[in-house]
């Protein structure tokens, strides 16, 4: 159930990139062995970067793309993009969308910079990049026509202690209608805190992947977490994070790094579990910050918020289910759906999905290459 994407150290060795495109197909996701800090400079407030994106949403000063996502450590962290930007040009075109403007990054060859020219605080900036992913998502606007933004939410306050402990779920991941793999899911508690494991084996292109996610939330709070561990392969990649209210810390392999907790923060790989412990009706729902479990990024002005019962297909059968929308700056993320008793049923993701089934079932006629594993949570 990612938003987000695995960052693509430069010194790996291993070839990822029709997994990348599989799971997270866009130019968010960009990472560098070379990465230059330890610490993130004091940013604003969440409230405060959300008031100037959707301020600048509602009156766009020029046709572009206005950058409502950074990922950490990329081209444009490093080049101080700020959220809200908007981007007028790549390589001296006008990007149409963000469709468009991948496919611009695509078409760079291999030279030595590419210009972009950005709006920024209403003044013109151009700054000089390399070729390949800048590291942004965004919303294409026009001028002077207000954009979407983020949807009307109840804002109901999410309350973990409705939760009950020692669950297991198991799902068919697939893709494309193939089966191409499973998850797991397990939550159980200890000392008022839940345990959050998630593991997904899956195998696409000849290639098996195996990725662990570990949260701990606390019962008896609304959103804060307290760690996250997250695990790409057969340990080649890995993070791990802890908030203590005030700072997230941790490392991305041996890369340190810390940064300001917003209040609201949440790791996005909880959004279905979020979604659980919301009222069964139209319109509610709660904003908050997302955490990329994958990259450590923020993601402001999200939403959760339930659309009410829609149809959702599972394994080829029509079920009728709660439906919620995960979204940032009004941009649909992952979308869930839950029957009446609060059981995740069915979660699309980017271009992946996974269906809710039992454990003989998400076992059977796996691909090549995926082999049951023993899931083991790491208790630290």
């Amino acid at each position: 159930m990612l938003l987000i994407s695995p960052m693509n150290h430069q010194r790996r060795t291993r070839n990822t990139p029709a997994l990348i495109r599989l799971l997270f197909p866009s130019v968010c996701f960009f990472f560098t062995a070379s990465f230059p800090l330890q610490a993130q400079e004091k940013a604003p407030s969440a409230p405060e970067i959300v008031k100037r994106v959707e301020s600048i949403l509602s009156n766009p000063a020029e046709n572009g793309i206005v950058i409502t996502l950074i990922v950490f450590g990329s081209q444009a962290y490093r080049q101080g993009f700020q959220l809200g930007d908007t981007l007028l040009t790549y390589n001296w075109k006008k990007p149409k969308s963000v469709a468009h403007l991948i496919e611009l990054v695509g078409k760079v060859g291999e030279q030595e910079e590419v210009k972009v020219q950005l709006l920024s605080e209403g003044k013109p900036r151009m700054v000089s990049l390399k070729p390949g992913r800048i590291g942004i998502d965004g919303i294409p606007v026009k001028k002077g026509q207000p954009s979407s933004s983020r949807p009307d939410v109840a804002d109901y306050k999410p309350d973990f202690s409705t939760l009950d402990a020692l669950k297991e779920a198991w799902f068919a991941f697939v893709q494309e209608g193939k089966r191409i793999g499973y998850e797991r899911h397990l939550l159980k508690e200890r000392d008022g805190v839940f345990w959050l494991n998630a593991q997904s084996i899956f195998s696409t292109d000849g290639e098996t992947v195996n990725m662990k996610i570990d949260i701990q939330v606390r019962r008896e709070s609304g959103l804060p977490f307290q760690k996250v561990g997250y695990l790409w392969g057969n340990g080649d990649f890995k993070i791990q994070l802890v908030n203590d209210g005030k700072t997230i810390s941790g490392a991305i392999d041996d890369y340190k790094l810390q940064f300001a907790a917003p209040a609201d923060v949440l790791p996005t790989y909880c959004s279905g579990l979020l979604a659980t412990t919301l009222p069964l009706e139209v319109g509610a729902g709660t904003r908050l910050t997302l955490l990329g479990e994958g990259n450590a990024t923020l993601y402001y002005g999200s939403a959760l918020v339930c659309r009410g019962q829609k149809e959702a297909e599972v394994l080829g059968k029509k079920v009728r289910a709660w439906q919620f929308e995960q979204s940032s700056f009004g941009k649909i993320g992952n979308i869930y759906w839950l029957d009446d008793d609060r059981k995740l049923v069915k979660a699309i993701f980017n271009q992946g999905e996974i269906h809710r089934t039992t454990k003989a079932d998400a076992l059977k006629n796996l691909p090549n290459g995926v082999l049951e594993v023993e899931d083991k949570a790491r208790e630290k």
